[in-house]
């Protein structure tokens, strides 16, 4: 995700760098941007519940 975000590298190209398919990369980047939404989500949420010290 790091060389596709900061290095502006294509999935392909990163795939080639790290030497796995390309395929691969781009599951790997699906699951991982996945990871990073759920966790913001959830920070979000938190933060949410704090500032306002309920629920909802």
């Amino acid at each position: 995700m790091l060389l596709i975000a900061w290095e502006q590298l294509t999935p392909t190209e990163a795939a080639a760098v790290v030497g796995i398919p390309a395929g691969t990369a781009r599951s790997r980047l699906h699951r991982a941007r996945s990871r990073l939404r759920a966790h913001a989500a959830l920070a979000a949420a938190k933060t949410r519940i704090r500032m306002t010290g309920d629920l909802a």
